[in-house]
């Protein structure tokens, strides 16, 4: 159940796509983001000038880290490593300091934006760039609704592709997550502690189809 700071119902917001077939392909491994929410919304697209709809929750998000999904050679995905310390020998005296090292699948803020800004039909006053580190993912509206999702919980999401839906979630307050492609990461305090404290990184392909749930002529009070 998702719930409001009110404990009131949700608000909605629509948009309209005017750039062909809904959703639009998405390449790219996709990504591994975590962050803090800060918004939740129902929030439904209209292809073109026709009648069908699309639902979903939109979640804006403190993004805190952000990586590039993984995999090994035989498809299976691999466990997101948020630990990005290395030893430094220093001097002669064999005394080593802890360093950042560099991550080469971390995604800065604005590769994140660059990747995922065609989603939006404009610039929004209230995501990356023009506040920093804010961005906007959409989750199908029945799955969604189904978990537990409350503003200022912590989360770690799956995308599909490099876009902006959400494949799988877990926040404080699931701690579990209910997908199939998601890759064992149940324990959200195990990667919580460490980034904690970590600063917002800012440095960096098969097509997936992206679900959404289509309505004929749906109307926002359908939305609960």
């Amino acid at each position: 159940m998702i719930h409001t700071s009110t404990g009131g119902d949700l608000p909605t917001t629509n948009s309209v796509w005017n750039g062909g077939n809904w959703p639009p392909s998405s390449s790219g491994t996709g990504f591994t983001v975590a962050g803090k929410i800060i918004e939740i919304r129902n929030h439904h697209v209209q292809e073109g000038s026709n009648r069908k709809f699309h639902r979903y929750v939109a979640l804006v998000v403190e993004k805190t880290a952000a990586r590039k999904r993984q995999y090994n050679k035989n498809g299976v995905e691999l466990e997101t490593n948020w630990s990005s310390e290395k030893l430094e020998k220093t001097g002669f005296l064999n005394i080593y300091d802890h360093k950042e090292a560099e991550d080469p699948a971390a995604v800065s803020s604005d590769e994140l934006y660059e990747l995922t800004k065609r989603y939006y039909d404009e610039n929004k006053d209230e995501l990356h760039p023009r506040q920093l580190n804010r961005f906007e993912f959409w989750g199908p509206s029945m799955e969604m609704k189904s978990k537990e999702l409350k503003k200022g919980d912590r989360i770690q999401l799956k995308t599909k592709g490099d876009s902006i839906f959400i494949e799988s979630c877990v926040t404080d307050s699931t701690k579990q997550v209910k997908s199939q492609s998601y890759s064992g990461e149940e324990v959200l305090d195990n990667w919580t502690h460490k980034l904690n404290d970590k600063p917002n990184a800012n440095s960096k392909n098969a097509a997936k189809p992206i679900p959404g749930e289509e309505l004929q002529g749906a109307a926002d009070e359908e939305w609960d």
